[in-house]
């Protein structure tokens, strides 16, 4: 086995670096999952996710401005649309900041085969609820061929079309690595991470 590399925070670090750490942390219950480390009080206030957890986060201020900039392009179908908050686009800002969540530990399950860890993320019914694809459909979304490359295209989807309505729709679009899955958590070589609706 290759010798491990020392952790950092995700989002925009490489996953395969963090495998064995996160195994670790989220079978003791106690590690978040962006930063590898207890939900502690940050020693700059976050911008976007503040407003949900003001007291403790799992995220750090650059992944929380990381949130922030892929929430934002993600709803950016035009001005009037962005100008107003739907409870869908809540319930969405939720989800993506579950990586600040500081009891995002106890969503999130850790298994790991030969090949593969797999993190499960259970998400309760209300919030699913709230997120079905048909709730997008009056503004649309913006969904880029890659979440993070710049220089990749992006195309204008009606969500309940490409993903299907109801709470199936709603699973496929939260597994979309590039639309609803929370940024941080994107599938990788060797690294599935599922969401499915808590019963």
């Amino acid at each position: 086995a290759a010798p491990a590399e020392a952790p950092g925070p995700r989002l925009g670090m490489s996953w395969r670096l963090v495998l064995v750490v996160v195994a670790a942390g989220a079978a003791s219950g106690q590690q978040c999952y962006l930063t590898e480390r207890s939900a502690r009080q940050p020693g700059v206030d976050l911008s976007f996710c503040r407003t949900i957890f003001p007291e403790k986060a799992c995220c750090i201020p650059a992944q929380d401005d990381c949130i922030q900039g892929t929430y934002s392009a993600l709803l950016d179908a035009s001005e009037t649309c962005v100008a107003r908050t739907t409870p869908a686009e809540r319930a969405l800002r939720q989800l993506y900041c579950l990586g600040c969540d500081p009891k995002q530990p106890s969503y999130t399950t850790t298994t790991t085969d030969n090949i593969t860890t797999t993190v499960t993320i259970r998400i309760c019914r209300s919030l699913a609820s709230d997120m079905v694809p048909q709730a997008f459909d009056d503004c649309g979304i913006v969904v880029p061929e890659e979440r993070g490359n710049d220089c990749a295209g992006d195309d204008v989807v009606r969500p309940s079309e490409t993903y299907g309505r109801g709470l199936d729709g709603f699973v496929a679009f939260v597994n979309d690595d590039n639309a609803g899955k929370p940024p941080g958590f994107e599938d990788d070589d060797g690294l599935d991470v599922v969401l499915v609706v808590a019963d």
